[in-house]
């Protein structure tokens, strides 16, 4: 009879960090000459949340989140951690801070988050697009700005394999802004 009144047991929550390797390029000379700042990115609806996003490869408009799997923090403050260590890897800049450190900045590099999920189905991928921005926080001079969208292919179907395929679109859209900004310069 106790047997009858159990419980099915209920899923663990799963957290998962953007990681992103070491940057292929290192500048020997910044492309900044004084302090940058990285703002948190911005993010509407369901990009803004700590659910994982996706949709259906035959309804790509249409997006839901993953039930008990998570990113560790929200995709606007992550990604913003995630280019200050990717800028200070590459010796972009001498000084690269966020803004919670009230320094007074030479430059601001700013983003949106326009996609950042997990396409599921027939040709399952990583869908990534990122607006970037990097402006003179003296004169207000727009220095860069561009939008990067990239399609990683998910090897595998999982949630696991999913994040992977994201964080490899995190690293090529950081390379090729960096890639631009070093054009410009």
């Amino acid at each position: 009879m106790l047997a009858a009144c159990s419980q099915p047991t209920v899923p663990k929550d799963n957290y998962y960090r953007l990681q992103t390797s070491a940057p292929k390029h290192v500048y020997e000379k910044p492309l900044f000459s004084g302090t940058v700042e990285v703002q948190r990115f911005h993010a509407d609806g369901l990009m803004a949340n700590r659910s994982i996003a996706y949709a259906e490869a035959e309804a790509p408009n249409t997006l839901n989140e993953y039930n008990y799997h998570f990113w560790t923090e929200p995709p606007p403050v992550m990604l913003r951690d995630k280019m200050i260590d990717y800028m200070r890897a590459a010796k972009v800049a001498v000084k690269i801070v966020p803004p919670e450190l009230r320094i007074s900045s030479d430059y601001i590099v700013s983003g949106k988050i326009k996609r950042f999920e997990h396409i599921r189905g027939a040709g399952e991928h990583a869908a990534v697009e990122l607006e970037l921005a990097a402006r003179n926080n003296k004169n207000g001079e727009l220095l860069y700005l561009g939008t990067y969208g990239v399609k990683t292919p998910v090897e595998g179907s999982n949630v696991a394999a999913a994040v992977t395929a994201i964080n490899h679109s995190v690293e090529e859209i950081y390379a090729r802004f960096l890639e631009h900004i070093a054009a410009k310069k």
